[in-house]
């Protein structure tokens, strides 16, 4: 409902002002990025995002498929009857918290988490977690620890889902951004751009792919972080992922209009209607001579054409063309 966006854009502003009143938090940045932030951007910059998002798209799709066999194991079991509500939320926790006391950066929905991955910090800088280096004193230093907490995030998301659990995606997926991003760095340490930016487009690259949320995907890393200099690149990273992944739909939610397409569902019922009567039409006069059968055709497309003359936007003359073809060798399928 884009022509409401300022009503939208007003709610959210005054219920940001509220809330942050209320807590006695102030109105800025969240994640400390450990560096100064970019003064400027270049157009090559801009292209290395654009590849960093490609790969964060790759593991949306990833996500989507993970997601689906987990949920077709609960399905399996008969979980996702809410008759079974309970064991779905035992089983979903069980796996959470058994991942969290191995890997402990992949606990809870990761807003308080994402300045620890994103800027590759040590584990006893997060805040809501003890020990903070899990059972094994597991750190993320290497590219291999990177992916797999990258990877072990998403199916900690994918669980909490199955499980029932309340949630969104977008901080989750924030998280196993910023690690896979990390893990980038490891692989290709002579990028242009600064290792936290990397991070950050591959958080918007992996986020936008599920939630298509291009725009606020992008203002909220960038200002949360501190980082507005780099909203070109993480931008960059947004759009070329809801390209990549606009064949992959993932909210059930997220669905057309119905004011928008009414219209145009009445048009092909119309048209199906329309090439019924008309094939019916040409079978009962197959005894006819070709002459006759060519004219019936053009009278009757010429009849749709007045009856249906408000519509502007159909072109009926490749579907004219198409049966006057089939009809003049006297056969119709």
């Amino acid at each position: 409902y884009f022509e409401h966006v300022l009503e939208a854009i007003l709610c959210g502003v005054l219920t940001c002002c509220v809330f942050r009143k209320l807590t006695g938090e102030v109105i800025g940045q969240v994640w400390d990025s450990k560096d100064v932030p970019m003064e400027y951007e270049v157009p090559e910059e801009i292209a290395e995002a654009a590849m960093v998002g490609l790969v964060g798209a790759a593991f949306g799709a990833l996500f989507v498929f993970v997601h689906s066999r987990v949920l077709s194991v609960f399905d399996h079991f008969g979980l996702l009857n809410n008759k079974y509500a309970v064991w779905r939320a035992i089983i979903g926790c069980t796996v959470i918290v058994l991942i969290g006391m191995i890997i402990p950066a992949t606990m809870f929905w990761g807003e308080a988490e994402f300045e620890t991955l994103f800027t590759l910090s040590p584990m006893s800088t997060l805040k809501h977690v003890f020990p903070t280096a899990g059972l094994i004193g597991f750190e993320m230093d290497s590219f291999a620890t990177c992916v797999i907490v990258g990877l072990a995030k998403l199916v900690t998301i994918s669980f909490s889902v199955a499980g029932g659990y309340r949630g969104g995606f977008i901080f989750p997926l924030f998280s196993a951004g910023a690690a896979f991003g990390r893990a980038l760095c490891f692989l290709y340490p002579s990028t242009s751009l600064k290792p936290t930016v990397v991070s950050l487009c591959m958080a918007a690259g992996l986020n936008v792919a599920i939630t298509k949320t291009t725009m606020a995907t992008t203002l909220i890393l960038v200002y949360l972080s501190g980082e507005q200099n780099a909203m070109s690149a993480v931008l960059s990273a947004s759009l070329v992922s809801i390209f990549a992944t606009s064949y992959m739909p993932f909210i059930m939610t997220q669905v057309d209009r119905a004011d928008e397409t009414i219209e145009v569902v009445d048009l092909v019922e119309q048209e199906v209607v329309f090439v019924h009567n008309l094939v019916n039409k040409l079978k009962r006069n197959t005894n006819n001579s070709m002459s006759m059968s060519h004219s019936l055709l053009n009278s009757t497309l010429s009849t749709f054409d007045e009856e249906h003359a408000p519509v502007d936007e159909i072109d009926l003359g490749f579907l004219n063309k198409s049966l006057t073809r089939h009809a003049k060798r006297s056969y119709l399928v």
